[in-house]
């Protein structure tokens, strides 16, 4: 019996040729247009967004061109250096640095594929895939194995010239393995129009002091104006300011004077809710103007963050990982900020994690220290800085992670697979503290000890007791000596001078 409550009988859905539908064309094109949202974003004042210009968007100024190929694969297969692909974005690569030759040519293969092995060991290095090593090569590996397979590859005769012309180790990395960035396992449609809600939330926040509500109502605009850019024949690019005029034409709405004059009468207040930013430029903390080097820690870090993208460094309060982390950014090109997570909660350092995952995208590419993230085992912590490492990893930016407490097995290789083990802050070595003892001026013949004080190395027990001097130390030696025969009653009654001593 059919109920007269019901919606009537259902319809089937209608059959249709299932090779002739485009929904994997549709879902590529709208992942692109959520990447050159994130892109149009983060532009500074003077750069230009082109769309479908230079590959499917490329960000320029006067002197730089920095070119995007998107990708979105649905992480059905994994990427190679043999993979048709990879050959095809380099060939685009030089094909752009040929059509431009004013400009320092950048490129970035975007894709929600990951790295492969490939199927030859012959194709291999040091038994790993060869684009993981090509990082590791831009970084300062040596370029010899893989000069080999790129040399061997199916590429246009042209592109074999520009390569062929790079004999210098020195100029293949810098005019080639560091101009192209693989930027793979990029989170998929989902994930990507996320993140530039997100940044738009930020955004918005930051330009205009509007709500997150609003920053929601902005996004498909911002969508339908790349799509429009994109599609049309006059000049397809966008700019900064047209961002800010889009989210004005979005937000504002026009009320009469006669309306907005009763309303200031009425007492209504136009405040609006600001929180501080979380990223702090790392140039804002000068470093310590005496400071023991700590050279193998500082290469240590450097050398996994160049690696994996991710340098985690765990050690007990008070040796010094912040300062180590720092250190690093100061050595290293780039910019750099600060995110601080010190006494946060699994919880609160999770929403940490999520707001600025929205600011990054608002902002030019950064390189981060993530200061005290104490809670790294926590599982949505854990994701939560999953997601801000494949942001960063996308704009060829890396980390610096400090932790009380080295992450389990399965964190570590979760956010740097690439990377051997976190590294271990220690206490500092005899030989740093007379370094520093030296650096404070002190007398480094009591450098042993300052050493021994100072728990035999703790980084915030040595610093106080490196200035001190040679005769403060003798007169410590000469008190110690003349109160160790004395009575227990003599020490109790002269407590102050026990206490110099």
């Amino acid at each position: 019996m059919t109920s007269v409550f019901g919606s009537g009988p259902s319809l089937d859905a209608p059959k249709g040729d299932v090779a002739r539908q485009a929904t994997a064309a549709l879902r590529g094109y709208g992942y692109q247009l959520y990447a050159s949202g994130l892109a149009w974003l983060g532009l500074e004042d003077g750069e230009i967004l082109h769309l479908e210009v230079a590959e499917d968007y490329a960000v320029a100024t006067r002197d730089a061109l920095a070119g995007t190929q998107v990708k979105d694969t649905g992480g059905s297969v994994n990427i190679t250096l043999q993979s048709a692909g990879v050959r095809a974005a380099i060939d685009s690569f030089f094909d752009v640095v040929h059509r431009n030759p004013k400009r320092a040519v950048s490129f970035h293969y975007l894709t929600t594929s990951e790295i492969g092995v490939e199927r030859s060991k012959a194709h291999r290095i040091a038994g790993g895939a060869a684009l993981h090593y090509w990082r590791r090569a831009a970084a300062g590996a040596d370029v010899g194995p893989l000069r080999t397979l790129v040399a061997a590859l199916d590429l246009e005769p042209s592109t074999k010239a520009h390569l062929e012309a790079l004999t210098d180790d020195d100029a293949f990395r810098s005019d080639f393995l560091r101009r192209i960035h693989w930027d793979c396992g990029a989170p998929g449609i989902a994930g990507m129009r996320d993140e530039l809600e997100a940044g738009l939330i930020e955004y918005v926040a930051s330009a205009r002091r509007l709500s997150s509500h609003t920053a929601r109502a902005v996004l498909p605009a911002v969508v339908e104006r790349l799509l429009m850019t994109a599609v049309t024949g006059n000049a397809r690019q966008l700019r900064r300011a047209d961002l800010l005029v889009l989210i004005d034409e979005t937000a504002i709405v026009a009320v009469p004077l006669q309306q907005l004059s009763a309303a200031f009468q009425g007492g209504g207040t136009g405040a609006t809710f600001t929180r501080p930013a979380l990223l702090v430029p790392a140039s804002d903390l000068p470093l310590p103007a005496i400071r023991a080097p700590r050279i193998d820690l500082v290469a240590a870090l450097d050398t996994a963050r160049r690696t994996a993208g991710v340098a985690i460094a765990s050690g007990a309060t008070g040796l010094g990982k912040s300062l180590a982390a720092r250190v690093v950014a100061d050595c290293c090109e780039g910019r750099w900020s600060i995110v601080d997570f010190r006494n946060l909660s699994p919880a609160e350092t999770a929403a940490r994690l999520s707001l600025l995952r929205g600011e990054l995208a608002a902002t030019s590419a950064t390189h981060l220290i993530l200061d005290d993230v104490n809670e790294i085992d926590d599982p949505a912590v854990r994701d939560a800085l999953l997601r801000v490492v494949t942001s960063l990893r996308r704009r060829d930016c890396n980390a610096v992670i400090t932790s009380y407490r080295a992450p389990t097995k399965a964190t570590h290789y979760q956010l740097a697979p690439e990377a051997p083990s976190s590294v271990e802050v220690a206490y500092l070595a005899e030989e740093e503290v007379t370094e520093l003892v030296a650096l404070a001026g002190g007398d480094t013949n009591y450098a042993g000890a300052v050493y021994r004080a100072a728990a035999r190395g703790h980084p915030q027990l040595t610093w106080p007791r490196c200035s001190i001097s040679s005769q403060q130390i003798g007169q410590g030696h000469r008190l110690a000596r003349s109160w160790a025969g004395r009575s227990p009653t003599n020490w109790a009654r002269n407590g102050a001078q026990r206490d110099n001593a």
